[in-house]
């Protein structure tokens, strides 16, 4: 793909990191939701408004978020929408709120289809992104089996690719075992 180059050819990587083209499909509302419909036992609007609620009222921040809000600070400050996101002094989201209470409501459709799936794809492609409606209505949650490895005489799962972070975690930890 030619997405990650500028115009005369040349790699730039912070368009694979930072902006719209570093977005992927998101895959975490109908994971959840496509887990709770197989193995949850309370109704989905209960699971949902934990996070609703931290939205709607704020919580503390813990220090890894502010590390790498720290560290993200340039990028996040540049976008109107991450600044009011990530940089209130109330620490609320109250948008994020109603868009979670709606999922709570309606489930992952509410977040594929509809007009929560048209404001995220309105800003990707006023900001020269390429993900359509199509690609959120038809996302589907794909199940595989876990990497597996040993850690000190546990039995460690994790995430298969296409992640690598899932035998990143193995790798590390088996280099650490020798120590204490």
């Amino acid at each position: 793909s030619k997405m990650f180059l500028t115009k005369k050819g040349e790699t730039q990587p912070t368009l694979s990191q930072d902006g719209v083209l570093a977005v992927a499909t998101p895959g975490l509302v109908r994971g959840l939701h496509d887990i709770h419909k197989r193995f949850g036992r309370l109704p989905w609007k209960d699971c949902v408004e934990p996070a609703v609620k931290i939205a709607r009222e704020g919580f503390p921040l813990y220090p890894q978020l502010q590390e790498a809000l720290i560290d993200r600070k340039d990028v996040l400050w540049d976008d109107p929408e991450a600044r009011a996101t990530f940089f209130t002094k109330e620490g609320t989201v109250p948008l994020l709120a109603k868009t979670l209470e709606k999922i709570g409501r309606e489930g992952a459709v509410a977040f594929y289809e509809g007009d929560i799936a048209a404001s995220i794809i309105k800003t990707i492609r006023d900001n020269g992104g390429i993900m359509t409606h199509k690609d959120l209505r038809e996302y589907k949650m794909k199940e595989r089996d876990p990497v597996t490895g040993s850690y000190k005489g546990l039995k460690i799962f994790s995430m298969p690719p296409p992640s690598s972070g899932g035998i990143h975690v193995i790798q590390i930890l088996k280099m650490l075992e020798p120590y204490n």
